[in-house]
């Protein structure tokens, strides 16, 4: 069977699936090995990328409340509140990121849509 992402990529430009068959075939066990590489390498790495990212979210959480709290007048406190928010925002956008990258990769069925 070919590879289902040549399919898919040969079916929106609307070429035969004879085409689709060929072209993975030229990949063959070569370019499945590479994929098996990446998938291994993705999954060694999102536990240390998740880790790193809520150290440092944490941190910068922390930094930025005391400088909340520090703030005397109006205009800093603001400005101190604002950069609170976005960082709120950029660590929940991270989280979200990394918790979907696990999940492509942890999800057998997923993943080997795309490898076999």
């Amino acid at each position: 069977m070919g590879n289902k992402l040549f399919n898919i990529a040969y079916a929106l430009l609307g070429e035969s699936s004879a085409e689709a068959d060929e072209a993975s075939s030229a990949i063959g066990a070569a370019g499945e090995a590479a994929l098996k590489v990446v998938k291994n390498v993705v999954q060694s790495l999102v536990p240390i990328i998740f880790g790193i990212v809520t150290a440092v979210g944490v941190i910068y959480g922390i930094f930025l409340g005391i400088n909340y709290a520090k703030a005397e007048d109006t205009q800093k406190r603001e400005e101190a509140k604002k950069k609170l928010i976005n960082a709120i925002i950029g660590f929940g956008i991270a989280i979200i990121a990394a918790a979907v990258m696990w999940a492509v990769v942890s999800i057998p069925s997923l993943w080997d849509n795309f490898v076999s």
